[in-house]
C-alpha cells in the first residue's frame, strides 16, 4: 500500500530513510523493497502517514487537492537589516564596543 508521508518539519527537501521528500510531503510503498521498514521508522518518528486511494474503477485518477491547500501559510519572515532608517529599533556598535 502506498502512503503519503508528511514531514514534522515544514517545507522539508531531501531523503529520510531512503524516501524523497520535496515540499515537506513524500511517498512510501510497503510492498517496495524496504519500504516496510521506512514505513515502521516514519510511525515512530512521529511523521503523518496517509493512505493513497487505488485508482478508481473506470481507470481515472482520484480527484487530488491542488498544490497550494497543501501549502501551509507560513509567516512574514523578518530579516535583519543594518540600516537604522529601516529598522528603528536597531542599534549599531560603535568603535569602543568590539568592531
Amino acid at each position: 500500500m502506498r502512503y503519503t508521508v508528511t514531514s514534522p518539519h515544514v517545507g522539508f527537501t531531501g531523503d529520510v530513510v531512503g524516501v524523497p521528500f520535496a515540499g515537506g510531503t513524500g511517498t512510501v510503498d510497503t510492498d517496495a523493497d524496504g519500504g516496510q521498514a521506512a514505513y515502521a521508522y516514519f510511525q515512530r518518528a512521529d511523521y503523518a502517514l496517509t493512505p493513497i486511494e487505488h485508482a478508481e474503477p473506470d481507470g481515472q485518477e482520484p480527484e487530488q487537492a491542488p498544490a497550494a491547500a497543501l501549502t501551509p501559510e507560513i509567516d512574514p519572515v523578518h530579516t535583519f537589516t543594518d540600516t537604522p532608517e529601516a529598522d528603528p529599533d536597531l542599534t549599531t556598535l560603535t568603535e569602543g564596543e568590539g568592531l
